[in-house]
């Protein structure tokens, strides 16, 4: 196209040609399709040269309408105007004269189209000299004579011209072409998927079927040969359906993906060779299977600018809290994170650990991990599924080709349904374990997980089982980014450079950490500096579970709390959260305690240290349909409850029970029925 620059063609007139061209491409197994788009592609250029084209054609349409009424009516009354008088009253619209640069454009486009035409394999085995002469003719005319775009009803793609034209394609022929041009195979992840390769690396559908794949494949194909009429199935439509089948008929086997040591980048594929001081690029190749490309290039550091360099070190500084460290731990906290975060470079979950990223609020670590470090993978290779709903039956659906699941700002629940969570995050990081999952309307399947997994949150993570909090990594993010002076250093992730040289630091962590396994038998740095600010996190959340149980103890909060009934207008102040966070917050002051919890840090201690649970109830009937945390009672009546269903249902079927003692006394005693009854039942609402 750049051939035809010229300041009468602006980006849009080439890009609107590149793509009559490319109809040229799609249509080209038969005579009328090609001689259609030959005329389209000579009306998009007289546009271009004419961007108002079209509003002469309106006008010319108009002046012709006229003269014709008026040679009628000149008949009809016997006028003495000539035809030449009414031509000259009625003067048709001209589009401007060429000048010699655009006449010299004309000629070079007729040219090089006619060469492109003979480029395609068909024009010149399938067609005859005459029907040759004739689709150049037309091009010449049409580009000549600037004609309209003529109408083929809407029918630009393969299949309906050849519908059409009733000159089918058959699905086996274009399925052998795409396995042995396109290198399409299957792959499996838990669902096996038609893929193709790209020239770079493969790519993968997001439908079962590779339903997707095969419509990018079409719109993609450039030199397609035309079928041989011997071939008894010429008769069998081209469509993704039949093509689909065929090709699964074909490929038989499932292709594995190649090991997690290749990583394919945006100018090759590096190799991690684990022995191997200095890693190398290798060139693109179709044998090295691999399907998520990360968005970078591979070169050495050295290459990188200084000023790019200069700007991510800074930005670092204020990530890792530099100016208030000492040097050496400001490294360790640096090289905890880096570390970890380089794993998202291998997939697979050889290190069986899941990052804890705990820090305070605008402290940068959700920002990093989802702005920064995310924007060097595939853009649709991370989730973001909740931790809470890790046990819920479709939600591991979501992570199947996932390279990394971010849980921001959310813990696991309380009660069973915490271990449950905390039992299938385990099951995620496993080695090579196969997991069970679901999606609506499909039949069930197994896929091992791949995804590197990413935990922020600014209070302590509830974890409450041993074997859970052994394979946790624990994070310490203590800058704080939220600061003016940070703005200016945040990397800009649309910047290549910036975005090359983070991938690069981050190849280098991700072999300290194989080396570290080869030397110690662990994959991540030890640091005594990071256990003890772990061991302090932990003891400030038992120090205030510790404060939160004296403060029971003394003021016995609960005492006026309505056990056995149901949540009423005339007892909802009592079962309120925020009411009891009051109370404590108060004791707290009282007492000489310089601190002041929130809500949440509340609920969640006093669900550890108490025989409550904290649910979240739609207020529908108050304040205007908001949700209120309320606080239920984790057993009622020896009945174990982890939901307010659940504990209502135990109150309800107490009620039952209560009431129909209340009729056996009314049938025996009479007499006493009323009193007995309204004793019962005043103490369940």
């Amino acid at each position: 196209m750049q051939r035809f620059y010229h300041k009468s063609l602006k980006p849009s007139d080439l890009a609107l040609l590149e793509t009559a061209f490319y109809l040229i491409r799609c249509t080209q197994w038969s005579y009328e399709p090609l001689e259609l788009h030959i005329k389209k592609l000579a009306y998009h250029f007289n546009k271009a040269i004419y961007p108002d084209l079209d509003q002469y054609y309106i006008a010319l349409a108009e002046a012709e309408a006229e003269r014709a009424k008026a040679k009628k009516t000149a008949k009809q009354s016997k006028g003495v105007m000539t035809v030449e008088g009414i031509e000259e009253s009625i003067p048709l619209p001209e589009l401007p004269p060429l000048t010699e640069a655009e006449k010299q454009l004309y000629a070079d486009f007729e040219e090089y189209t006619k060469l492109y035409l003979y480029s395609l394999p068909c024009f010149t085995s399938k067609f005859t000299e005459a029907e040759q002469k004739g689709i150049i003719l037309t091009l010449k005319t049409h580009l000549k004579e600037r004609k309209n775009a003529p109408s083929n009803r809407g029918k630009d793609n393969i299949t309906d011209c050849y519908s059409e034209r009733k000159r089918m394609l058959s699905p086996d022929y274009v399925a052998d072409y795409l396995i042995n041009n396109f290198k399409v195979i299957k792959i499996e992840q838990g669902e096996t998927k038609l893929t193709y390769y790209n020239g770079e690396t493969y790519i993968n559908g997001n439908t079962a079927d590779g339903a997707d794949v095969i419509e990018a494949l079409l719109t993609d194909i450039r030199t397609i040969e035309p079928l041989n009429p011997s071939v008894k199935d010429t008769r069998i439509p081209l469509n993704t359906d039949n093509l689909i089948k065929s090709l699964n008929s074909k490929i038989r086997s499932n292709t594995k993906l190649a090991p997690s040591e290749y990583l394919t980048c945006l100018n090759g594929i590096v190799h991690l060779d684990r022995d191997k001081i200095q890693l190398e690029l290798q060139p693109f190749t179709p044998d090295i299977v691999t399907i998520y490309q990360y968005r970078a290039n591979f070169k050495p550091l050295s290459e990188i600018p200084a000023k790019t360099v200069n700007k991510i070190a800074r930005y670092f500084d204020y990530l890792f809290n530099r100016e208030n460290e000492i040097e050496a731990h400001f490294q360790e906290l640096k090289g905890r994170c880096l570390e970890y975060c380089s794993t998202i470079l291998y997939r697979g979950q050889r290190f069986k650990k899941f990052g804890f990223f705990h820090g305070s609020h605008d402290g940068g670590k959700t920002s990093f991990i989802e702005k920064t470090l995310f924007s060097l993978i595939p853009l649709d290779s991370y989730s973001k599924i909740p931790l809470n709903q890790l046990h819920e039956r479709f939600a591991i659906s979501g992570l199947v080709g996932k390279l990394a699941n971010l849980y921001d700002e959310n813990n696991f629940s309380y009660g069973r349904e915490g271990l449950a969570q905390q039992e299938k995050l385990k099951e995620l990081i496993s080695d090579g374990q196969k997991i069970r999952a679901e999606r609506k309307n499909v039949n069930a399947f197994d896929f091992v997980c791949d995804a590197r997994m990413f935990i922020t949150l600014n209070g302590y993570l509830n974890i409450t089982d041993k074997a859970t909090e052994f394979k946790m990594l624990y994070i310490p993010m203590r800058g704080n980014l939220n600061r003016e002076e940070c703005i200016p250093f945040y990397p800009d992730m649309n910047n290549q450079d910036e975005r090359d040289y983070i991938f690069n630091v981050l190849l280098q962590y991700l072999q300290k950490v194989f080396n570290n396994y080869k030397t110690t038998g662990e994959y991540f740095t030890k640091s005594e500096y990071i256990d003890s600010l772990q061991h302090e996190a932990e003891f400030k959340t038992s120090e205030l579970l510790n404060l939160l149980q004296s403060w029971i103890t003394e003021t016995e909060p609960f005492k006026e709390y309505p056990y056995g009934q149901l949540i009423s207008e005339r007892n909802k102040s009592l079962m309120l959260a925020s009411h009891y966070c009051s109370k404590f917050n108060e004791y707290l002051f009282s007492n000489n305690y310089r601190m002041k919890v929130t809500q949440y840090t509340f609920r969640s201690a006093l669900v550890k240290s108490s025989d409550f649970i904290c649910v979240s109830i739609h207020d529908s009937n108050y304040r205007n349909c908001t949700y209120s945390n309320m606080l239920i009672p984790k057993h009622y009546n020896g009945v174990a409850v982890s939901s307010y269903p659940e504990y209502k249902q135990a109150i309800m079927i107490e009620r039952a029970q209560r009431t129909k003692t209340a009729n056996i006394i009314a049938v025996n005693t009479k007499g006493a029925y009323q009193d007995i009854k309204s004793q019962i039942l005043s103490s369940v609402i």
